[in-house]
């Protein structure tokens, strides 16, 4: 009895002592132990994300030509440069609230990405998609082109052309629209000129 109850208690001593060589060694090694896990971390996310498929459409933006502004400025009452032009578009491009509230109303072209979400937060989805997905970019510097393009990388089952190609429509479309308010207010500020005008030229005859 005495023999066994020995050999129990030194087997239990033995394994108490290896329990602490392993805990001292690991945390000696702890460095080391937490610079490999992280570093398979990484290599998994980079491994999946490398075999997540992703997609890139874009569409380079120019301005019109010159000419077929002629009609509108052929008027002598509104007039309007291709570049002038140019820049009001660019400037809805660039409108971060025209990008989300376009993307809110067209939920059917991001596909599986607003798949399940909640309305409460496809919004906070939406502008992580935005600023992780779409950019607008410009020629060298060195380059005397007037141009941008707008590129859009997307993953599998979001309608990426179509956005691109639907976005600019619309805001050019948008633009397109302000141009006859404007022509008419400026039409109705010639009409009131020209009233008060007369209106002067007939006081000087009734004076008369």
């Amino acid at each position: 009895m005495d023999i066994n109850s020995n050999s129990f208690q030194a087997q239990q001593q033995n394994d108490e002592i290896d329990l602490l060589t392993l805990l001292a060694t690991f945390w000696q090694n702890r460095k080391t132990i937490i610079s490999i896990t992280l570093c398979c971390t990484i290599i998994a996310i980079t491994i999946a994300l490398i075999m997540t498929p992703s997609y890139q459409s874009r569409s380079v933006l120019k301005p019109i030509n010159p000419h077929s502004l002629y009609a509108l400025n052929n008027l002598n009452i509104y007039s309007i440069t291709a570049e002038s032009l140019f820049t009001d578009v660019e400037k809805e491009l660039h409108s971060y609230r025209n990008q989300e509230n376009f993307l809110l109303e067209n939920e059917d072209l991001l596909g599986p990405i607003l798949k399940e979400i909640t309305p409460e937060l496809k919004e906070q989805v939406v502008d992580e998609f935005l600023t992780r997905n779409f950019s607008i970019k410009y020629p060298e510097k060195e380059s005397t082109r007037k141009q941008l393009t707008l590129e859009l990388t997307y993953p599998k089952g979001v309608k990426g052309p179509t956005i691109i190609n639907r976005f600019i429509q619309t805001v050019s479309e948008k633009v397109k629209k302000e141009i006859p308010e404007t022509i008419k207010i400026q039409i109705n500020v010639e009409r009131n000129d020209l009233q008060d005008q007369l209106a002067i030229l007939l006081a000087g005859y009734n004076a008369k």
